[in-house]
């Protein structure tokens, strides 16, 4: 059990205090992952609720994945991770992402995803921005099976596709990109793209810990003896 569904990726248009990702179907039990992207520079205060059944919180952001490149145009590219466990599931519901101050064409995207921990589903989160071959940078994942979400957006419009070894999410315009990637083993990875060389960009990854670990193979049973 691993991916499940994308739920595309929408822009707002103009500066605006709100953005909503319309239409997407939760499933009771299952992990919803959302990127939000907008330009202006702002604090690390940004909310998200959804008008699904079971109430619209429950919305975390991932700690290590705010970030704002203050090189791509005027205003500046920032770029955040949410993940929902989703209680009761839904058709037609709205993400709203509300933000501390005027954001300019704000972006929504996201997967959801199964047999993720309920609990604790972070195992690690890495972000980056540069300007150069886009990347989130290394994260090494320290359980077995995790998935993970990539999220990478390229200022300069270059991208058409997934990164080397990732699986497509989905593409708005060439600009903004999701992409998974399943049951991975231990070690270290990085959300990429498609995209040139030598490009203004914001990368975001998390690894997401399965809610059964599959068996560490090749160590030696654990013996005791009672007398």
């Amino acid at each position: 059990m691993a991916f499940v569904r994308t739920y595309g990726i929408f822009r707002t248009s103009g500066t605006v205090t709100t953005a909503t990702l319309g239409s997407v179907t939760f499933t009771t039990g299952n992990l919803a992952v959302i990127v939000i992207w907008w330009y202006n520079t702002m604090t690390d205060a940004i909310t998200v609720s959804d008008s699904g059944p079971g109430g619209g919180g429950g919305w975390t952001k991932v700690p290590g994945t705010f970030k704002i490149n203050p090189n791509t145009g005027t205003p500046n590219l920032g770029a955040q991770i949410w993940t929902k466990q989703i209680g009761t599931g839904g058709t037609g519901i709205t993400i709203t992402a509300t933000f501390p101050s005027n954001a300019f064409f704000p972006a929504i995207g996201g997967i959801e995803f199964s047999g993720r921990d309920t609990t604790n589903p972070i195992d690690v989160a890495v972000s980056a921005t540069g300007l150069g071959v886009a990347g989130s940078g290394p994260g090494t994942t320290s359980t077995p099976g995790c998935d993970l979400f990539g999220a990478v957006y390229d200022d300069s419009g270059t991208e058409s596709g997934q990164g080397s070894g990732w699986s497509f999410g989905s593409i708005l315009f060439t600009n903004y990109l999701t992409e998974y990637q399943q049951n991975v083993a231990i070690g270290s990875y990085s959300a990429t793209s498609n995209s040139g060389s030598s490009v203004q960009y914001s990368a975001q990854m998390v690894a997401l810990k399965s809610s059964s670990p599959p068996l560490v193979t090749g160590k030696p049973p654990v013996w005791s003896m009672v007398e």
